[in-house]
Formats: structure tokens, sequence, C-alpha cells
């Protein structure tokens, strides 16, 4: 593994402990037992590094999500890993939680990341637009397959608002609200949170 890819590593490792702003690049050489020179040379601004960690889990992000191009796709063509159904969309709603986790620290500071990193910002705007495209097409495709009633525009925007809020911020919430909880336990919470949502639109099934 070259050096830079393993100063990212190590930077991931302690800004997922430490948090963003808490660590600085004499601490991060000092746990890879380098000289400060050696990560500013890969890194001659910390945002750079956290720049270099965003890009790292879009790539991830795209390859769960297949939605690489999904900023230009028309609505009703999003692809993706979504499915047609309830429990494919839960599993994969679940494998993004579980990736956002990898990657907390991004999520724990969300607010800053959006306000003095304008590429990440960028970057994090057009795959939220990815991800509403793909949700909204799901849950049409639910809509067809009759697990869902039909929605209004309203309705549908409401649902596709929420899903998007706790997926944005449940792991600062979960830090507040579930701190000494186990990830999956904290994961599943939010998740329960969603599938709330989408009950009262459920459709019934007559036996």
């Amino acid at each position: 593994m070259k050096t830079k890819q393993k100063i990212i590593n190590k930077a991931l490792e302690l800004y997922n402990v430490y948090g963003l702003d808490k660590v600085e690049v004499r601490q991060l050489a000092d746990q890879m037992d380098l000289n400060s020179g050696n990560i500013t040379r890969h890194f001659s601004k910390k945002e750079y590094l956290a720049n270099a960690i965003a890009f790292q889990f879009s790539e991830k992000n795209n390859l769960l999500w297949q939605n690489e191009n999904l900023p230009t796709l028309p609505t009703g063509q999003a692809g993706g890993q979504a499915g047609n159904n309830l429990k494919d969309f839960f599993s994969l709603l679940k494998s993004y939680m579980l990736l956002q986790t990898q990657y907390r620290c991004l999520f724990i500071s969300f607010a800053n990341l959006q306000t003095h990193h304008p590429e990440i910002a960028e970057r994090n705007k057009k795959e939220e637009e990815a991800r509403k495209i793909i949700i909204g097409d799901t849950i049409a495709a639910m809509t067809k397959n009759g697990e869902l009633k039909k929605l209004s525009k309203k309705e549908n925007d409401f649902l596709i608002h929420h899903i998007l809020l706790i997926l944005k911020f449940w792991i600062s919430e979960a830090l507040i609200s579930h701190p000494k909880e186990k990830t999956e336990v904290q994961i599943n919470y939010f998740l329960q949170l969603i599938k709330e949502l989408l009950g009262p639109y459920k459709k019934i099934v007559q036996s």
C-alpha cells in the first residue's frame, strides 16, 4: 500500500475516534512513525486530507448505490440496488448506514464540512440528488407492485425528504440519544423509524 493511502486510512481511523477538528498533523505523523513533512508532502493542507477521505467514501457510496452517473439520469431510470420491494430497499439502506459508520467523522462534522469544504459540499449535493432519484423510483416500484398505496405528490415528497433526513443525520443523533448502544442496534432503531414512516402508506392485503 502506498504511503498516501496509508495516511488516508490512519487519518480516517483517528478522525472517527476524535473528530476532524481534533487531530493535528503531528499527532497523525506520530501515530504512523513518520515526521510531519511526510504528511504534508502528500497533503499540504488538512482540508485536502479531509477531501481525500470524503472522495473515498463517495467512491464506495457510488458503488453501493450504483449511482455514478445518476445526477444526469431522468427519473424512472435510476437503476441502483434499491430493488423493487421493501425487503431489498431496507437491505440497501442498512448497507449504506454501515458504510456511513466507517466514515462517521464525515457525518459527525457534516455542517462544518458543508460550510468550509465547497468541493465536499458540491459532491454531497449531487449524491443526495442521486439518492433522491433512487428512493423516489423505489417508492414508485413498490406502489406498482402493491406493497404501498398510491401516493399523492405531497405524500411522495414527504417520504423522500424524511428518509433522506434520517440517512443524513442519524449518526449525530445516535451519539446523543443512543451513545452506549452497539452500532447495529443504533442502525436498527433508525431503520425502524423509516419503516414507521412508510407504515401508513403500506397496502393492507385482504385475506
